[in-house]
């Protein structure tokens, strides 16, 4: 299993300036073809597959935990940034070059490994490896199109061919994420048999121990987040496509697609290992801890009401006694994430059954099929099983649970107040991971306060981000990119239009 160096988590917000970093930045040229792709002659590729799939599972879930889930996790409340660097973050100044870590993490480094993969298990006769690093690949570059829209794909990771790939549009990179998706699904699907030296995944897939069933089904669950994503395009046809994928999706939070930390120093997860080095820079979102308090995301107060969730000791930490988040008048303590997101042992969750079961609660909603209510609260209690780790918690007993699912969990029939409460719930299940600022632009919800000071030229207008501006590095190294003005609003993405 690769080894994660704490010193990596240094880079979650403030990359380092080093040469290791200039050389890694002439390599953002790379980018994928999920298609037909060649692998370049003059970079070693000899390791085996089963050598090479943990450290792209492990670099995969440290990029998108790490790089990118703070910025993703300030932009729609769930963090804050309280000191330093990460309050720049937190009213939106902070600069595009601090995204060049993430899109060097993902391109020349997660990505182009997994096609390595990829490309070896089908000489080799292998569609196992190969399927698994379809469904990984996808989750790396659906997460990128989706915060910065058109990327390189097509004709990247071919240095030889394409050093300065073009951008594709981000249609076309969903289409082909549906089809890719439908490739790994069928090669799973082949009897064991079917790879040649009986050569199948095992304790080399961290995720699954080579359980294909699982990976079949996260394929599926993915499925249905793209066609859903599409719901400003056309509301319906996203939620048809949806449901159906959903109903061969994951069916148990045993099944979710996440990688497990360990206690380890060096394979801790990489939001304890930030708040290690640099305690309270990242600290709980009003919005988030408004909700969690019982409230609206909106409150102006933190004020504690009768009916908390009983997620809240899990998902942020009290400060001073009290459940308090950023940004708030007269207080200086402020909660922090909770153990179920930045323990040691945390997950970096990709997907998983409460996601397919929201997924499920929201295309039901807009095909008023009646059956919305019953998916949302299936997926109420499967978060609570999933968060809440301590069966003698007061405030999370079955009684409390009924009591929250039959009073936030309830749908009246006003399709605006239902859409509200099946993404509220969402946006608090799903807490740190960034499919809620993918809802947040679809649906509109939960609504969120403006910053005071949050209209600038880096975001014009003071709204929530609509994306992040391509990083520094592609500005100058890609004149393919398609513009060298981006900000966190403009351009929007094709599916926020």
């Amino acid at each position: 299993m690769e080894t994660i160096n704490t010193k990596n988590i240094l880079r979650i917000i403030k990359p380092v300036k080093s040469v290791a970093i200039g050389i890694a930045a002439s390599l953002l040229v790379f980018s994928c073809n999920l298609k037909e792709t060649n692998i370049n002659p003059n970079v070693p590729s000899d390791a085996s597959v089963n050598t090479l799939l943990p450290g792209a599972q492990l670099s995969l879930s440290f990029a998108q935990g790490s790089q990118l889930g703070p910025y993703v996790s300030i932009y729609n409340q769930h963090f804050a940034g309280n000191i330093d660097f990460a309050s720049t973050v937190q009213n939106y100044t902070v600069a595009n070059s601090y995204f060049n870590d993430y899109w060097s993490a993902l391109y020349p480094g997660t990505l182009y490994n997994l096609k390595i993969i990829i490309n070896k298990s089908k000489a080799s006769g292998l569609p196992y490896y190969s399927g698994i690093s379809r469904i990984l690949f996808v989750v790396g570059i659906g997460t990128a199109t989706d915060v910065f829209g058109d990327i390189p794909y097509s004709d990247a990771l071919q240095i030889n061919t394409s050093p300065l790939p073009k951008y594709d549009r981000q249609q076309d990179i969903y289409t082909n994420i549906q089809i890719q998706l439908d490739s790994a699904i069928q090669e799973l699907s082949k009897p064991k048999t079917a790879n040649l030296g009986g050569i199948v995944p095992s304790s080399d897939d961290v995720i699954f121990k080579g359980d294909v069933s699982k990976w079949i089904a996260a394929a599926w669950t993915l499925k249905a987040r793209y066609a859903l994503h599409l719901s400003k395009v056309d509301k319906t046809d996203a939620a048809t496509k949806a449901l159906s994928y959903a109903s061969k999706g994951i069916s148990s939070n045993a099944g979710d697609l996440a990688v497990s930390y360990t206690t380890a120093p060096t394979t801790s997860n990489p939001i304890f290992q930030y708040g290690s080095y640099r305690p309270n820079w990242i600290v709980a979102g009003k919005a988030i801890v408004n909700l969690l308090n019982g409230n609206e995301a909106t409150d102006p107060g933190n004020k504690t009401v009768s009916l908390i969730d009983p997620r809240r000791a899990y998902l942020i930490n009290p400060a001073g006694g009290k459940y308090v988040g950023l940004p708030t008048q007269g207080v200086i303590a402020f909660s922090t994430p909770g153990s179920f997101v930045a323990s040691r042992t945390s997950q970096v969750i990709f997907t998983s059954f409460v996601e397919n079961k929201l997924i499920e609660a929201e295309a039901r909603l807009i095909l008023a099929d009646g059956g919305a209510q019953l998916a949302l609260q299936d997926a109420v209690r499967a978060s609570f099983n999933k968060i809440v780790s301590d069966p003698a918690d007061t405030n999370a007993t079955e009684v409390k649970r009924t009591a929250y699912i039959n009073t936030k969990a309830v749908l009246t029939g006003d399709y605006d107040k239902d859409l509200k409460t099946i993404i509220t719930q969402k946006y608090i299940s799903l807490f740190s991971q960034p499919e809620p600022w993918v809802d947040y632009r679809r649906t509109g919800y939960p609504q969120l306060n403006l910053l005071s000071d949050g209209d600038h030229a880096s975001n014009p207008g003071g709204g929530i981000p609509r994306r992040l501006p391509y990083p520094q590095n592609e500005e100058v190294l890609n004149s393919n990119i398609p513009t060298k003005t981006s900000n966190h609003q403009v351009p929007r993405l094709w599916w926020d239009k």
